[in-house]
C-alpha cells in the first residue's frame, strides 16, 4: 500500500494556478506528471519546443491532445513567450532554448519542487563527481533508516513524489548548472564537489565564466543561517564560495590538512575537529578506488554529518559498490 501525505503546500499551489496562463518550455515524459497537474487544476497551458509535432513525446502529446492545450513550435516558438502568468523551465531547457539564460522570469520547475517539498532537500552539483556522490548520500541515509527520495532523470516525476514523501522524508537532488541557472531557493544542504571551466569551453549556453560560476552559486546563496554548505577546498573557484556562504560551511579535501571538516590522506578518509584529524575509513578496504571517488566520500561523509551518526556513515560506504 503506498502511504498518501496531504501536502497543503502543493494543494495550495494547485489552487494558485488554476485560471493562470502557464508556458512550459520543452518537454519530455518526466514532464507529463508535470502537465498534468496543471491540466487538473485548470491552468492554461501552452507547450513551447523547437521540435515539431510528430518529434513531441507521446506522452505529452496524448495530453495536449487530452486536454486542448496550446503549443508554439520551431525555432523561433520563443517570439510567442508574451502575456503569461508563469514561465516554466523544464528538465535542461537551456539546452534547447540558450537564448533564454538571461530571462529571470523563467522558473526552473526544480526551484518550484524546493518550495513545495515538505522535507529536508540535499542538493549535489559540480562539474564531475555529483552522480556518485548524490548516491552515496541517499545510501547512507537508508543505512539510518531515513525515507530517501532522488531525481535521477527517469525519476523526475516530482509531483507524484510531493504527495508521497512526509516531514521525516529527504530528497536527494542532483541538479546540472542549467538547473541552477534562474533558480530562486537553495537546498538545506548544498554541495558542490567542484567546478571546472571544461565544462564553461565545451557549452554554447553560457557567455562568460563568470555568469558559468555564478550559476553555481546559487545551490547556496538562497540558504538561511541554519543550513550547510559542502565544498571541495582542493578547487580554487569552490574554496573561495564559503566567503558568500550563509551557513554552516564544511570543506572536504584530497590535498590539505583541515582543522575542520573531511580530508583523504595516504589512503585514509579523516574527520577533521577542532584541529583534531580522527581516522575513519581504510580506502583499502572499500570497493571504488581513485582520488576522485575519495573525494565523493569526503564529501557524502560531510554532507550527511548532521543527519547521521558516523558509525552509520562508515557501514554504508563499505557497502557502496557505485553506480
Amino acid at each position: 500500500m503506498i502511504y498518501t501525505y496531504l501536502n497543503k503546500k502543493l494543494e495550495t499551489y494547485g489552487n494558485w494556478v488554476s485560471n493562470k496562463k502557464i508556458a512550459i518550455l520543452k518537454t519530455d515524459a518526466c514532464d507529463s506528471a508535470l502537465l498534468e497537474f496543471l491540466n487538473k487544476n485548470n491552468a492554461s497551458v501552452t507547450i513551447f519546443d523547437k521540435k515539431p509535432i510528430d518529434k513531441l513525446n507521446v506522452e505529452i502529446l496524448s495530453l495536449i491532445k487530452k486536454y486542448g492545450n496550446n503549443y508554439a513550435l520551431g525555432d523561433n516558438c520563443l517570439s510567442k513567450l508574451n502575456g503569461f502568468d508563469m514561465v516554466i523551465g523544464t528538465k535542461n531547457y537551456l539546452q534547447d532554448f540558450p537564448e533564454a539564460i538571461e530571462d529571470n522570469s523563467i522558473v526552473p520547475d526544480i526551484d518550484i519542487f524546493m518550495g513545495l517539498c515538505p522535507c529536508t532537500v540535499i542538493g549535489v552539483t559540480g562539474s564531475i563527481g555529483k552522480t556518485v556522490t548524490a548516491n552515496m548520500i541517499c545510501d547512507v541515509l537508508k543505512e539510518k533508516g531515513y525515507k530517501c527520495y532522488t531525481n535521477t532523470y527517469e525519476e523526475h516525476d516530482w509531483i507524484s513524489k510531493l504527495n508521497i514523501m512526509d516531514s521525516k522524508s529527504i530528497m536527494v537532488l542532483e541538479l546540472n548548472i542549467d538547473d541552477l541557472v534562474n533558480m530562486c531557493s537553495s537546498p538545506n544542504i548544498a554541495v558542490i564537489t567542484d567546478v571546472s571551466p571544461l565544462n564553461c569551453n565545451l557549452s554554447n549556453t553560457y557567455k562568460s565564466y563568470e555568469k558559468y560560476i555564478n550559476s553555481y552559486k546559487n545551490i547556496f546563496l538562497h540558504q538561511s543561517s541554519e543550513d550547510i554548505l559542502v565544498i571541495d577546498a582542493d578547487n580554487e573557484v569552490t574554496d573561495k564560495m564559503k566567503l558568500e556562504a550563509k551557513g554552516k560551511v564544511v570543506p572536504f579535501s584530497c590535498k590539505y590538512k583541515l582543522d575542520c571538516g573531511i580530508m583523504y590522506e595516504n589512503n585514509t578518509i579523516k574527520l577533521c575537529e577542532d584541529g583534531l584529524r580522527r581516522h575513519i575509513i581504510n580506502t583499502k578496504n572499500i570497493a571504488i578506488s581513485g582520488s576522485q571517488n575519495y573525494k565523493n566520500i569526503c564529501a557524502s561523509i560531510a554532507a550527511t554529518s548532521s543527519l547521521v551518526d558516523i558509525d552509520t556513515q562508515i557501514n554504508a560506504i563499505y557497502k557502496f559498490y557505485g553506480v
